[in-house]
């Protein structure tokens, strides 16, 4: 989140001159680090259940061991790690560049 900041520090100082406010600023870069952070801790967590369940399969370990009722939290958990570590992530670059001030931003 802080490269993606500032890759578009001049596109966030053009918004911030023609009179969009810090908390529209702030809101836009937290939802799009919450929406990264959905999309990867959900391609994470299929891709964990899926590694588990092939490992499972291809050796000597029953199937039914894996898919315990109480094992469905271990990849919901993993996705709301995810969303988690991704939204405190993109706290700090969101902050920094709402408060930043438009010319400056302009500046590069």
């Amino acid at each position: 989140m802080l490269m993606t900041v500032a890759e578009r520090r001049g596109e966030i100082g053009v918004l911030r001159a023609v009179g969009i406010h810090r908390k529209q600023v702030l809101r836009t870069l937290l939802i799009e680090a919450t929406l990264l952070g959905v999309v990867g801790g959900a391609v994470g967590a299929l891709l964990g259940t899926l590694t588990v369940v092939a490992v499972a399969t291809q050796t000597e370990l029953p199937l039914w061991a894996v898919l315990q009722p109480g094992n469905v939290f271990v990849p919901l958990g993993a996705f709301a790690f995810g969303v988690l570590i991704a939204l405190v992530g993109g706290l700090y670059p969101a902050y920094r560049a709402a408060w930043e001030p438009p010319v400056e931003a302009l500046r590069g």
